[in-house]
């Protein structure tokens, strides 16, 4: 499924399609609105389901700096080593390392 879709009226069309019944479904997603959409689907549908939404990941994507980790793969290609954000960082502030474009 792709951006846009609905993973809610996707999932039920399946179930219908299939004929595939479960005493209960398990859904998790890190889009709010597909956990939203899935359990709508679902209650209108009458199907037992609990849904999560998963957050776990959101402070790292949230903190991610797409420069540093364009110094770090500059880094990597010439070099076949991995360095830390710390250090690509200190290299960016340096002029060490400038961002690929």
């Amino acid at each position: 499924m792709g951006d846009g879709e609905d993973k809610g009226k996707d999932l039920v069309a399946f179930l219908n399609e299939t004929g595939l019944k479960f005493h209960k479904i398990v859904f998790v997603d890190d889009q709010l609105s597909n956990v939203q959409a899935v359990s709508k689907a679902l209650t209108d549908a009458g199907i037992s389901h609990t849904s999560y939404h998963y957050k776990r990941e959101d402070l790292i994507v949230e903190e991610f700096k797409p420069q540093i980790a364009e110094a770090q793969m500059k880094v990597f290609e010439k070099t076949g080593e991995l360095i830390p954000d710390h250090v690509a960082e200190c290299a960016l502030k340096t002029a060490d390392l400038q961002p690929v474009r």
